[in-house]
């Protein structure tokens, strides 16, 4: 399981560095910047890096949630967390579901409408503000 010191989760960057343990004995540490998903499969998590690498550990959705900075990280599905700053598109389906593409995600991800103005909210908090107009 990631073990990082439990911090205010402000206090978390994108520079800090995961211990993920993915095998007995092994563990590799991987900077936040560089986690691109998190994909929830029964009792472990798939951990897909922006270089397309995925690691597979034994961490559970709700603890991601605390371990990753909450401007960077939203949960767009119950079995998926992804970097906005990684987000390439998103493609409507439905009035329920959106298909997003990540960058090193092996194919797109749903995202499901619970979670959608959660995502809406960081995509508009990461957009610079509006430059004004010149003046005529």
């Amino acid at each position: 399981m990631p073990t990082l010191p439990l911090l205010p989760d402000d206090s978390r960057t994108l520079t800090d560095i995961l211990p993920l343990r993915i095998a007995r004995g092994t563990t590799r540490f991987v900077c936040v910047a560089d986690i691109a998903t998190i994909s929830a499969e029964k009792n472990h998590s798939t951990v897909a890096l922006v270089n397309g690498r995925r690691l597979r550990v034994r961490c559970p959705m709700s603890r991601w949630e605390t371990l990753l900075p909450s401007a960077q990280f939203v949960r767009v599905h119950r079995q998926h967390i992804v970097n906005v700053g990684q987000l390439r598109a998103i493609e409507r389906l439905t009035d329920d579901t959106s298909l997003l593409e990540v960058t090193g995600a092996a194919a797109p991800m749903r995202a499901s409408y619970r979670y959608l103005p959660t995502l809406r909210a960081r995509l508009a908090a990461r957009q610079p503000p509006d430059a004004e107009s010149p003046a005529r």
